[in-house]
């Protein structure tokens, strides 16, 4: 799983957690989970850039059986007027979130599959990618930069019910475009129509996405925007990868030693009777009277009082 603005460091059973922090910043914060028993599949690896808010794993080919290996990237892009944005540019420190991504999927991301997810705050509208002109991406890609001017409006539509399309969304699809990704809200099985994914007082919008490689999305063969709750006002967003994997199961010997579960008791104030008549058989069960004679001869002490 990838969580966004989790603002402090998270532990969660049954997984492990790669947490990644900013700096003199309570704002902010992402987690990328895996299960354990996935861990020997799953490499987390250090990107070049300095930026907390963009941290990446690769889903070994050994685990899907796919073709490649899954870059997953888990990114945060605050908005541009956050505080925190705004004391990096008065530091003269500030990157440009989504051309530092750019920047990672140009030196990780060859050869492989790629997805994005994450709380991209951009508003795409009802847009997609356009991959038809094969010679201005390479251009894009070998130069290692792309702008909002240097693709045609796409011509793949996506359902959405966010109509807006602003400046950042813009740079998502040319971004998408210039890798040659799909948006997959709105145009995916599961969300027929483009669901809003961030729910606050002043208005509803879709501006949280998965991304993905059109030879992954193939695989994907659902996407879900899943049920609001108290958590966050962001909805939470998953989607289905087919694959065949081949992972381990316990030995025989391992499930031959697997022991029933204990007989309970549940209760019920109308079978009241029917309790204390088994508790009162525990007690009188033989094996249970002699251990508990044993118990009482060895641990306990008889006083005598004078």
């Amino acid at each position: 799983f990838c969580l966004q603005e989790t603002k402090g460091s998270l532990k969660i059973p049954g997984y492990k957690c790669f947490n990644s922090l900013r700096l003199d910043s309570r704002s902010g914060g992402i987690c990328l989970g895996v299960k354990h028993e996935l861990t020997p599949f799953i490499s987390y690896i250090k990107t070049s850039s300095k930026s907390q808010d963009i941290r990446a794993a690769v889903i070994s080919h050994k685990l899907t059986n796919l073709s490649k290996d899954i870059l997953l990237v888990n990114i945060y892009d605050s908005p541009d007027n956050s505080s925190y944005k705004l004391k990096q540019i008065a530091n003269g420190t500030y990157e440009e979130t989504l051309e530092t991504l750019n920047n990672i999927l140009i030196s990780k991301g060859n050869d492989r599959l790629l997805m994005l997810c994450g709380d991209f705050n951009a508003r795409t509208g009802r847009e997609n990618s356009n991959t038809t002109n094969e010679d201005e991406i390479l251009h894009d890609l070998s130069v290692g930069s792309f702008s909002t001017s240097s693709h045609p409006t796409s011509t793949g539509l996506r359902a959405s019910r966010d109509r807006q399309l602003n400046p950042r969304g813009k740079r998502l699809i040319d971004l998408a475009t210039a890798h040659n990704l799909k948006i997959l809200n709105g145009a995916t099985i599961g969300d027929a129509t483009g669901e809003f994914t961030c729910v606050t007082y002043n208005g509803l919008s879709v501006v949280d996405y998965i991304v993905a490689s059109y030879s992954l999305a193939t695989n994907i063969k659902a996407f879900t925007v899943n049920e609001f709750n108290s958590i966050s006002d962001h909805r939470p967003i998953s989607c289905t990868i087919q694959a065949t994997t081949s992972l381990p199961f316990p030995s025989l010997e391992r499930v031959l030693n697997f022991k029933d579960k204990p007989v309970g008791y549940k209760w019920n104030k109308s079978a009241s009777g029917c309790s204390k008549d088994a508790f009162h058989a525990f007690q009188n069960n033989p094996h249970i009277k002699t251990k508990t004679d044993e118990l009482c001869r060895k641990e306990c002490s008889t006083k005598t009082t004078s």
